[in-house]
């Protein structure tokens, strides 16, 4: 195989960025639906699944700018209702002019509200990312939702 042939892959890049994610499950400013309940009246809700649309800013502060939209969905995949028992799968869309368009991460792990996710997957400008999102619980909203500070920390090819 003559040199001619072999393609040499660009270097990576890193991103870290910290960011406020609004998850607000009651209330006129709700940014998730529950879709479905368990049907065999199952009193821990195993099998119920919401859609969240969750905003996240550079603040603490809902009203604030926002930097990009976690969209997905989680279900409670855990018989006994355990708070880490909500499983994860969203798309972070990134708004703006920081990143290029259709720039996205995809995330999928346990627990809306601390732990870690991890990246599996992202367009745009983070195409082939992969890392992990952190989460902290940083306020409670008297049970109409919860913000979290999530760290992101990716790798990505932009060129691939």
């Amino acid at each position: 195989m003559s040199s001619s042939n072999i393609e040499t892959s660009p270097a990576e890049n890193e991103v870290q960025v910290i960011l406020f994610l609004h998850h607000t499950y009651g209330g006129a400013g709700k940014n998730q639906v529950d879709v479905a309940r368990a049907q065999d009246g199952d009193s821990n809700s195993f099998g119920a699944v919401a859609v969240n649309d969750w905003q996240l800013t550079g603040s603490l502060d809902p009203n604030g700018q926002v930097i990009a939209r976690a969209q997905g969905m989680h279900f409670l995949a855990d018989r006994n209702s355990q708070p880490s028992g909500w499983f994860n799968i969203l798309a972070i869309a990134f708004q703006g002019d920081r990143f290029k368009e259709n720039s996205t991460l995809i995330a999928a792990g346990l627990n809306v509200t601390e732990g870690l996710w991890a990246i599996i997957g992202g367009t745009g400008e983070f195409t082939n990312a992969r890392g992990t999102i952190s989460k902290e619980k940083v306020e409670n909203n008297n049970g109409v939702g919860d913000i979290m500070k999530i760290t992101i920390k990716a790798t990505y090819n932009p060129s691939a």
